[in-house]
């Protein structure tokens, strides 16, 4: 029933629309459809133009293109509703036109654009772990976990204390005869981002056993002949790399990359989960003092603490009060610490913390690094676990310039 005014109400079996309500419908539906007729005809000159001229005489013809009107995608989105039946085509797209604009939307948009930044990497941390999880519970092989490890060298990072730059994966490092024989081959070789000393990394199976099953002593455990024997490669590529690095540097054209003190990392196995197991790997590798080996679950392991912070920055602050702890509520710091402590990993004891510059936190005297910005407990403790400190090592006072974390001198 059409009624007088804009009102629309229901009164089973009555439907009441109001005459303005109903000329307004009218209106919206007739300039839609106008919208679109003057869209089809544009698509059609398009075409007949792309087909019979530009294909033609290209040169005097230029290639055009369907301009998109202000407000399209808007719209489209905004019919389509949260969960939109997007193909793949159109999710290429929508990355396409972020990616073509981003410099724009930095400028207009900044805030959602790190949002954005912030969720995609959340996003594809998670689906990097899962990734990894699934393949650690397979029987894969060495080369499978070569590939792997080169597609996201950023898992490799995490067995450094500093940022690092993956130079070449299946590195020749030397040792060749004069008939071309014998070669040594290094999994990959790394440089340290800002000196340019290099690395070398040898890659080892998850199911690799570290240890010897029968103890060689009481409660000692021997490594095995893979483990020692990787210790053992590792050092000699490093050997031939610092013999023929003149020659290759000039022949690969490497540049701002230096032999310093190549570190040496084998990366084998997984933790053994018995005490004794456990303190025998510990004196083996810490005795190793050339070569690093680390674990594929203690990789895994810095992946999810990662993402622990990542989650941490999402969590709703608790109301603080004057006898808590004295941190603040932040939660912008969380993905800044997860990039500067974490994804390039500082041990924090006992060194100055250059990524902590890049957040805002600067040393002052008596050991001492202030942070203007507050932070959350939840956000520091997994940060301190992964760099090995443990929480009661620091000190926490509040002040008016911010927090002041410090770091007691030893007795």
């Amino acid at each position: 029933m059409i009624t007088s005014g804009v009102e629309i109400s229901v009164a089973l079996p009555t439907y009441h629309l109001g005459i303005k309500r109903f000329e307004q419908l009218r209106r919206a539906i007739d300039n839609i459809a106008r919208r679109y007729q003057r869209e089809a005809l544009e698509d059609k000159l398009l075409v007949a133009y792309t087909n019979l001229l530009h294909a033609v005489v290209p040169a005097d013809f230029p290639l055009r293109t369907k301009k998109i009107r202000p407000g399209a995608i808007y719209e489209l989105v905004k019919i389509g509703g949260e969960r939109s039946n997007l193909s793949r085509s159109d999710r290429q797209a929508a990355m396409s036109i972020i990616k073509k604009e981003k410099e724009e939307i930095a400028k207009t948009d900044s805030d959602a654009l790190l949002a954005l930044r912030a969720d995609i990497e959340k996003v594809t941390l998670g689906t990097l772990i899962q990734k990894f999880e699934d393949m650690l519970t397979k029987n894969l092989t060495e080369p499978t976990w070569q590939k792997f490890l080169k597609a996201n060298p950023f898992i490799l990072s995490l067995a450094f204390a500093y940022p690092v730059l993956l130079i070449q994966d299946q590195a020749y490092v030397g040792g060749a005869t004069i008939r071309g024989a014998g070669e040594k081959i290094a999994d990959f070789l790394l440089a340290q981002r800002y000196t340019g000393n290099l690395a070398l990394i040898e890659i080892k199976r998850p199911k690799t056993p570290l240890l010897k099953a029968v103890p060689y002593r009481a409660d000692l455990h021997a490594p095995t002949t893979e483990v020692s024997g990787s210790v053992s490669q590792v050092l000699d590529q490093k050997y031939r790399l610092q013999n023929s690095f003149t020659q290759k540097a000039y022949e690969s054209g490497l540049m701002n990359v230096h032999p310093y003190s190549i570190q040496c990392i084998v990366i084998v196995g997984t933790s053994p989960t018995g005490k004794d197991e456990r303190k025998s790997l510990e004196l083996f590798r810490n005795s190793t003092k050339d070569v690093t080996v680390v674990t594929f679950d203690e990789l895994l392991e810095k992946l999810k603490e990662i993402q622990r912070v990542f989650s941490a920055s999402d969590e709703t602050a608790p109301a603080m009060t004057d006898a808590d702890v004295p941190f603040l509520a932040c939660r912008t710091l969380a993905s800044e610490m997860a990039a500067l402590l974490i994804m390039t990993p500082m041990m924090i004891a006992g060194r100055a913390s250059s990524p902590l510059l890049r957040a805002g936190v600067r040393p002052v005297p008596g050991r001492t690094v202030r942070c203007d910005v507050a932070i959350k407990p939840a956000v520091m403790r997994p940060v301190l676990r992964i760099a090995g400190v443990a929480p009661a090592a620091f000190l926490a006072l509040s002040s008016k310039k911010g927090l002041v974390v410090s770091r007691p001198d030893p007795a």
